[in-house]
């Protein structure tokens, strides 16, 4: 098994209210890679701190639209997979840079369904 890795970094953008409110957090989201590498679906997974909640989310799933990774691979062919990638919001230093930080990836078959608020 051969799990997708990240081709690009992207910079969410920090809402003025965070700006303006001094506030910081990460944001999980979990994402559903396809076999071309290219998100499918994304949906919020968690907020880090909670006080951060309803600042970040957007930009990250916003984000994360624009991310490419290799395709990840199982038994030599590429395979959708979902995987939870952290997004790092602070007022003046936002990247994307590492997927599937203490995750484990998982292959999807089927549809692509989420509960939370697409981008």
């Amino acid at each position: 098994e051969v799990k997708p890795e990240l081709t690009n970094s992207v910079i969410p953008r920090t809402p003025e209210s965070a700006r303006k409110d001094k506030v910081e957090g990460q944001v999980l989201v979990k994402l559903i890679i396809g076999t071309d590498g290219k998100v499918e679906c994304a949906s919020i997974d968690g907020v880090k701190p909670e006080s951060a909640a309803g600042y970040f989310e957007n930009s990250a799933l916003e984000a994360a639209a624009q991310i490419i990774f290799t395709p990840g691979k199982q038994d030599g062919k590429t395979v959708r997979v979902e995987d939870t990638f952290p997004s790092s919001s602070a007022s003046d230093s936002e990247i994307m840079d590492k997927a599937g930080e203490d995750t484990s990836a998982a292959v999807i078959h089927g549809k692509c369904l989420t509960t939370q608020e697409q981008y």
